[in-house]
């Protein structure tokens, strides 16, 4: 029997992960059921304006920010260490919670002598909360909405639906690279036949380089997608430090962060068990970075050949042949 492909597999994963995340949210509207029509009306406050204290919560974002006591810590946390998001200094020892946290103590517990062990389940190292992958953004952002809106104020369909959009329309726009910026380019002081010449030199000689050290380095490719990751990546900074033709600076800068995307990508599979809803967006970047790429470098290729560059088969710059 055929297996489905890595890709297949990878989009059914989303797919499940997206029940899952609907799942989790409709349940906590299943029990407006057999409420009366008083009590159902009560409960239909949109969820940016449960109270008074929070008519600036808007969307998500505001919501995994908000600090209601101004303690340090998000409310959301707060439910999470079950101290009192209303109280900033929950157990009454003259110390902010949140600065307990940060000095790793318990804030459910009067001090001095209140180290907290292992209760506190925030890292005082990162007592913000700071997501670490987009798996843990999403899951920490409807998990502090859901702690945010109190059980007597369960989500309504309408709230329901634009929660998940929210969180759906923002996680597209989450798949994080290093971005190289025009900035940072050099360029050919005096272009001339022989400096243009040079640059289509330099630049295929670090591409040919590329594919051979993947020829010499495929089983550990193979075996670990990080090691791919890592060359891309380095192939990146190498393109951007050479200089370029004034009149080519966006087809180059376009390939060196190609190859940045790339990279991101090939991270991204190395680390499918930390991030995994990362990779739906590592696929879609991916295919988008491979058709850019091919463009990008061809446009390269006839910048060369139109300013009369020739290269034999056995030069560096023969590379560029190949896009004839």
């Amino acid at each position: 029997m055929k297996k489905p492909s890595k890709k297949i597999i990878i989009l059914l994963s989303f797919c499940f992960a997206l029940v899952i995340i609907i799942a989790f949210v409709k349940s906590h509207t299943d029990s407006e059921a057999g409420k009366t029509d008083a009590q159902i009306k009560q409960d239909q406050t949109p969820v940016e304006n449960i109270d008074a204290g929070a008519s600036n919560v808007k969307n998500i974002d505001d919501i995994s920010t908000l600090d209601t006591d101004k303690d340090g810590l998000p409310d959301w946390q707060e439910a999470l260490l079950g101290t009192d998001p209303n109280n900033p200094d929950t157990d009454g020892d003259g110390t902010k919670d949140g600065e307990e946290v940060k000095l790793n103590r318990d804030p459910l517990k009067a001090g001095p002598n209140d180290a907290a062990g292992q209760k506190p389940t925030i890292d005082p190292n990162n007592p913000s909360g700071d997501a670490e992958s987009m798996s843990d953004e999403v899951s920490r952002k409807i998990f502090s909405t859901l702690a945010y809106v109190s059980s007597d104020t369960p989500l309504t369909q309408d709230s329901q639906q634009n929660i998940i959009d929210d969180v759906m329309g923002q996680i597209q726009t989450s798949f994080k690279y290093k971005e190289y910026p025009e900035s940072g380019l050099s360029y050919i002081d005096k272009e001339t036949p022989e400096t243009i010449k040079f640059y289509g030199d330099i630049f295929a000689s670090l591409q040919v380089k590329l594919i051979l050290d993947m020829g010499k380095n495929v089983t550990a490719i193979q075996g670990d997608f990080s090691v791919l990751a890592k060359m891309y990546q380095k192939q990146a900074d190498n393109l951007y430090t050479i200089k370029v033709p004034k009149e080519m600076s966006e087809e180059h800068l376009d390939v060196v962060n190609n190859f940045s995307k790339s990279a991101a990508v090939y991270m991204a599979i190395a680390n499918e068990k930390k991030d995994p809803l990362a990779l739906p967006f590592a696929v879609s970047t991916y295919q988008k970075a491979a058709a850019d790429q091919l463009t990008s470098l061809t446009k390269v290729a006839n910048f060369l050949k139109n300013n009369g560059i020739v290269y034999t088969s056995d030069e560096a710059g023969g590379y560029w042949n190949t896009f004839e």
